[in-house]
């Protein structure tokens, strides 16, 4: 290989460039210059390309800067408003850039001009598009990785299709999928659908006092329905979608609900009617029971699992109501469903357990204590019994262990071994057997109602129990089977459930953990201290007869299950938010736990956050407190992906103790 061709192609190695781009640079300063030979014409150029060659991906480390890229957009965040130190109006844009050696995360800095923000904002700047990026420099990211940043120096150019330059990169890599295809392989997604169904926007309060906004819409397309979740500045979106819209979701993060997938948008983008060659097509309207969030009018097919009433009750001014609860059921869900005045009174007769209802424009509200989804139905014509060509499979129990269990869920399935076995004792004229059961997650009280409290039942025997329920009792979750369920006795099982003595054992001898090893089912010993205490309502309202939940009708409470109105008795419930230096968690403290906490009854408790919500609070001087807590972490029913921890005891620490069996551990050392 002659020297002159040497020269050209490790020119273009060491740049980035192609032999042909180089080999151009060539013959335009050979043009400019005339005179020279070849070859010295040719060491000209390479040190010119070479002193501001273009860096590929790989090439990027933090600290460098004056970086000359050209690269594939390959992901493009909302852009962020902020205000500075010093009272300015700046911008910052998040993407992700591609070529072939790699990925790199980049971020833009803008002024109030928003010269570079604009281009995203005008759909220039978008994913697929190739850029040319001068002047960046490299900084160190949260994670240690090389992060490229474009401030107000930089210059950032859209280059066309035609650039020479374009034909090296990668093309964007396939992220589009249908709502039938998200897998719990993928961490984030672009998916087109129709607006099923939305909620409304709801405020709640982090921690630190900060406000948060969250709403959802359910989105649909020819291979299935998905729940997105918006969050802060994106919820507000919810109030101009219509049902039926084309929406595109860009960057949606992928997260798992009780093994349902939903998609979440806190720094993603939304983009209403885009262009899309290939729209999905109208798409049936019901969705699924667990589909439903608060504030929404949903249309839904579900089976009638249980019917309560209809029943009277007085309203406020005298005037007297009616009421009918059917439990629904669709396979993916259970959930309560109301039905007022002439609506219950048409309805009562006609409805039967078994029954597939069709149900039109229901609201859906939350219950107050749970939180769980609720239907309201205010006119027989909203619902239609066994309409022709609907057809539903029978609800199956969702199988979960022991520690999965809160309270008020619904057709659940759980296998455990006895632990303990109580007596038989009478409950409004039923008869109740009481044992504890245990899985490798923990151990949980249990009554087996009617029929089946006369089931034998022996310590170290396994019951799997089917159709079963769950509520609490002194503050703690109970599981619950009641006429409808059945108990085998010592089924196959498809795993082996740890012996009597393990079980006790375990739970006997907790280890001390961190809360940066929680996870979602385990029973633990913590200890942190409390950062803040939520001011949220420190008691709930149950049933006396039953011990569930309590809805409301307008200023009387009403158990769903007895189906009548009953007079409340309240139960203690407080929230901590706990740090440890590893992490933070949000601490549930129930019934005689909290009140122990306390020190007062939730009766008490009830009087004085009804005189003064503030004064109760500051009164409990929990702030600063170090705490031990044993209990169970559990996802967070709110908010996806955080962890909340129930305690069922706590106890302070003896600092004294402690010193002396650490001196002790030194002596003996």
């Amino acid at each position: 290989m002659d020297p002159l061709e040497r020269l050209i192609q490790e020119t273009a190695r060491k740049t980035g460039l192609s032999r042909e781009q180089v080999f151009q640079k060539f013959k335009e300063k050979q043009r400019e210059i005339g005179l020279l030979p070849d070859l010295e014409v040719m060491k000209l150029v390479a040190k010119e390309l070479e002193g501001s060659r273009r860096l590929r991906i790989e090439d990027l480390v933090p600290g460098m800067s004056g970086v000359n890229l050209i690269a594939r957009v390959e992901r493009v965040y909302e852009p962020k408003r902020f205000t500075t130190g010093r009272g300015s109006v700046g911008y910052a844009l998040r993407m992700v850039l591609r070529d072939r050696t790699g990925e790199l995360r980049a971020t833009v800095w803008d002024d109030e001009k928003k010269e570079k923000i604009r281009l995203a904002e005008t759909g220039q700047l978008k994913r697929g598009e190739a850029v040319e990026i001068r002047n960046a420099y490299v900084r160190e990211g949260l994670d240690g990785s090389a992060e490229l940043v474009i401030n107000v120096r930089t210059t950032l150019s859209i280059l066309p299709p035609t650039d020479p330059n374009v034909g090296d990169l990668p093309l964007p890599s396939e992220r589009r999928v249908k709502i039938g295809e998200v897998s719990r392989e993928m961490k984030e997604v672009d998916v087109v659908g129709r607006v099923l169904l939305k909620s409304e926007v709801t405020s709640f309060e982090r921690e630190g006092g900060r406000v948060g906004k969250r709403s959802t819409f359910i989105l649909g397309d020819e291979t299935g329905k998905i729940r997105v979740v918006l969050w802060d500045e994106k919820a507000e979106v919810v109030k101009g979608l219509e049902r039926g819209e084309l929406v595109l979701l860009e960057n949606a993060t992928v997260r798992w609900r009780d093994q349902i997938p939903e998609l979440h948008v806190r720094l993603g983008r939304i983009v209403v009617n885009p262009p899309v060659e290939r729209p999905p097509p109208e798409v049936e309207e019901y969705v699924r029971l667990s589909e439903l969030d608060v504030g929404m009018r949903a249309d839904v097919v579900a089976w009638v699992k249980g019917i309560r009433g209809p029943n009277e009750f007085k309203r406020a001014d005298g005037s007297t109501g009616r009421v009918l609860t059917l439990l629904l059921s669709d396979g993916s869900d259970t959930i309560r469903a109301t039905v007022w005045d002439e609506a219950a009174s048409q309805v009562a007769g006609r409805v039967k357990e078994g029954d597939t209802l069709r149900i039109r424009g229901a609201k859906t509200r939350a219950n107050r204590q749970t939180e769980r989804v609720e239907l309201s139905i205010e006119r027989p014509d909203q619902i239609e019994i066994n309409p022709l060509g609907v057809e539903l499979p029978a609800p199956s129990p969702k199988k979960l262990k022991v520690g999965e269990l809160e309270p008020d869920m619904d057709l659940l399935e759980v296998a455990g071994r006895v632990v303990e076995v109580g007596g038989i004792r009478s409950v409004g004229g039923s008869r109740v057997l009481e044992l504890v059961l245990g899985d490798e997650t923990g151990c949980v009280r249990t009554s087996l109602w009617d029929q089946h409290a006369e089931t034998e039942v022996k310590v170290g025997q396994v019951l799997r129990l089917v159709n079963a329920y769950t509520s609490t009792y002194r503050g703690e979750v109970e599981l619950r089977l009641g006429r409808l369920g059945t108990v085998e006795v010592d089924p196959p099982l498809a795993e082996e459930l740890p012996q009597v003595e393990v079980l006790k054992r375990a739970f006997r001898e907790l280890r001390e953990v961190p809360l940066e090893e929680l996870a979602p089912g385990r029973r633990a010993k913590i200890r942190g201290t409390v950062v803040e205490v939520p001011r949220r309502r420190p008691f709930f309202d149950t049933c006396p007869e039953c011990g569930r939940s309590l809805g409301t009708v307008d200023t009387s409470s009403y158990c769903h299950d007895c189906g009548k109105p009953v007079t409340p008795v309240h139960k203690a419930v407080l929230n901590l938010i706990l740090d440890d230096g590893t992490s933070t968690v949000r601490v549930v403290l129930f019934g005689a736990t909290a009140e122990r906490l306390v020190g007062k009854s939730a009766d008490e408790m009830y009087q004085l956050f009804s005189k003064s919500p503030e004064e109760f609070y500051e009164r409990l001087g929990l702030e600063g407190r170090e705490f031990i807590l044993v209990g169970t972490a559990r996802e967070d029913r709110m908010f996806p992906g955080q962890l909340e921890f129930r305690a069922e005891s706590f106890e302070f620490p003896d600092f004294k103790r402690e010193a002396e069996e650490l001196l002790k551990e030194v002596r003996e050392e």
